[in-house]
């Protein structure tokens, strides 16, 4: 996966040029330098103030002209995009290069016609349909749209209007099948190619005008793009929206031969919506919404009524329990703990103990979000258990992208035999009752997502002096499968705490961690071992020495849902610096400091005895002022 490069694009005068693409679309420039781009990123200028590419090209898994279209009633068809120079008007000019036999072309209808309106043809009649003179070998249509007032953060989609009508052709060939169209006028299919002159970027249908920035990463060959208007500002960064996006394709293997394009809204709300290969999210979304998007684009199958709420419940168990890592998508270990710990309440979220997934007519408010992405917990578990962790939810997902329309809509049958390949009839079986009747599955265990970290050889009391340091291990993947790349230490020394975050460095599964409460120069030491791993502070402080006569060590598991504690070590001091106020245990009692004047008072009293005690007083006095004197 290639690293993201951001453009701006903005108003840079009037300039016409032309280009066709016949494959993918250009991605519009980067800022820095051409060099820093690997080489499955595309990258151009800044002041680009054209783009072009062929309408088979943008989508090629639904192109403008189905496989299932004739040639013969195909017209190829160039559409130039402009805005006007100094107005809110947009103009797109459709021509037609007719196959040398038509004999009638009719353009009957234009769609959107809200807004849009025909302002000049060539080589048409008027009348109620748009009629070819039979004469003009490329006859020309230009359609005007006026943009809204309001902008998204200054920047517009507009959609590029979509053209219906008829055509007849001549002569029919002799040999072969015949189609319809020789003998009578039938619908024809536009093959086009778009070109965009002064400022602007077709993308799956529209145009995109205003000032934006973009966000491009490669995901198994394919460019996921994300939009940003320039006056708008995200929860999340742009570089993170966008990481999250590529992750979520390569984790699920969407469909490689289409390009995606997410749109940021104005609007700090928690929303989104997605639609071919396009989606939109709001400003205001966390990273979820854009991993539950994505997921929708990535969809490549429709889905038959007992299976329906998969679309949703996938998304949603994708974007509310997984988070990016390494470039990927990897379960929330702190919530996966959270749901499946014996003492929780399961289920959570709404019940829906009414509800059956696969009758939608018996659905509540968000029942396949919720109880269907339940579900999927739970099956994602089950498979984990049934195939030692060879397969997981990501493997469904995939079969699920993978699967060929030319048979259908995906049906509950089908899902089941895609759970049937990945594990066996037991699993299916196992899931037939949540499908297709108002139960909830039980409560998963968390075993089935590997053990969670763990102290090695599950060490839990130490003890030794404060200057003394101490070594133990952390186990981040103590069972067969991978467990998290790291692990938080949050350590308790009373008024004293410090937080850090374990990482294993090397893929060995393996932390060994350095401590020492009191170091050589007052500090404390917190290392790892071993180079390869790191030990980072992420709360406190270790300039200071982190003691107390007991402290407590805890392994955490944090994701963005929160912490979790999975296991805990407890360290006595048997000795504290008297510089941070107790006193060692093995250290001998102080004896102050003796005063030669208090010793010499003493010497001259001890020698009196209690009859001359009167007597002896002055001369004791006397003695003192002597001592002082001399002193």
């Amino acid at each position: 996966m290639s690293r993201s490069y951001r453009s701006s694009v903005v108003v840079v005068g009037i300039c016409l040029a032309l280009a066709t693409m016949t494959l993918s679309p250009v991605v519009a420039g980067a800022s820095g330098p051409a060099t820093a781009a690997s080489a499955d990123t595309a990258i151009g200028s800044n002041t680009d103030s054209f783009e072009a590419v062929t309408g088979s090209g943008i989508e090629p898994r639904q192109p403008q002209v189905s496989a299932a279209v004739a040639e013969e009633r195909v017209v190829p068809t160039t559409i130039e995009i402009e805005r006007l120079n100094g107005t809110d008007g947009v103009q797109f000019t459709y021509t037609f290069d007719l196959p040398g036999d038509t004999t009638l072309f009719d353009v009957e209808s234009i769609s959107p016609d809200d807004g849009y309106s025909v302002v000049a043809t060539t080589g048409f009649e008027d009348g109620q349909q748009l009629s070819w003179d039979t004469e003009t070998t490329a006859p020309s249509i230009t359609v005007e749209h006026m943009l809204p007032n309001d902008t998204n953060g200054g920047m517009h989609r507009v959609d590029t209007p979509r053209v219906y009508g008829s055509i007849q052709r001549g002569d029919s060939p002799k040999d072969g099948h015949v189609d319809a169209v020789y003998n009578q006028p039938v619908g024809f299919h536009l093959d086009t190619s778009v070109r965009v002159s002064d400022e602007g970027r077709y993308v799956a249908g529209e145009v995109i005008l205003g000032e934006y920035s973009t966000y491009t990463e490669t995901a198994d060959g394919k460019n996921i793009t994300l939009f940003v208007p320039n006056e708008v500002d995200m929860a999340v960064s742009p570089e993170e929206a966008i990481t999250a996006a590529a992750a979520t394709d390569h984790t699920i293997e969407g469909d490689p031969h289409r390009d995606v394009y997410l749109f940021v809204l104005e609007g700090q709300i928690a929303a989104g919506g997605a639609s071919g290969s396009t989606a939109v999210v709001h400003a205001g979304s966390p990273l979820g919404i854009y991993v539950h998007e994505t997921a929708h684009i990535n969809e490549g199958a429709t889905f038959g009524k007992k299976i329906a709420w998969f679309t949703e419940a996938s998304a949603t168990y994708y974007g509310k329990d997984f988070q990016v890592a390494d470039g990927e998508l990897r379960i929330k270990r702190a919530k996966l703990l959270e749901r499946t710990d014996p003492d929780g309440r399961w289920p959570r979220g709404g019940h829906h103990n009414n509800s059956t997934l696969a009758e939608p007519s018996t659905w509540g408010h968000k029942t396949d979000y919720q109880k269907g992405s339940r579900l999927l917990f739970a099956l994602d578990a089950k498979l984990r258990e049934a195939t030692d962790g060879e397969a997981t939810i990501h493997d469904v997902m995939r079969r699920v992208n993978q699967y060929d329309e030319r048979y259908g809509a995906l049906t509950y049958t089908d899902f089941r035999e895609i759970i049937v390949d990945l594990a066996d009839e037991e699993t299916a079986s196992w899931l037939d009752p949540y499908v297709l009747t108002s139960q909830n599955p039980p409560q998963p265990n968390a075993s089935a997502f590997g053990p969670p970290p763990k102290f090695a050889d599950e060490t839990t009391d130490l003890s030794g002096d404060a200057s003394e340091a101490f070594e133990f291990a952390i186990n981040l993947s103590p069972g067969e499968q991978p467990g998290p790349a790291s692990v938080t230490l949050a350590i308790d020394a009373g008024e004293t705490t410090v937080e850090a975050v374990a990482t294993d460095g090397n893929d060995d599964g393996r932390v060994t961690v350095r401590f020492q409460p009191y170091g050589p120069n007052g500090e404390t030491v917190l290392e790892p071992t071993d180079p390869a791993d790191e030990v980072t502070v992420t709360e406190g402080t270790v300039a200071d020495p982190v003691v107390s006569e007991s402290i407590r060590v805890d392994l955490l598991l944090t994701d963005t849902s929160g912490s979790h504690r999975v296991s805990t070590m407890s360290i006595r001091l048997e000795s504290i610096p008297t510089a941070l106020g107790s006193t060692p245990t093995d250290a001998p009692a102080s004896t102050p400091e003796s005063d030669p004047v208090s010793e010499f008072v003493s010497e001259v009293s001890s020698d009196l005895s209690t009859t001359n005690l009167v007597v002896g007083i002055p001369f004791a006095l006397a003695a003192l002022l002597v001592a002082i004197k001399g002193r």
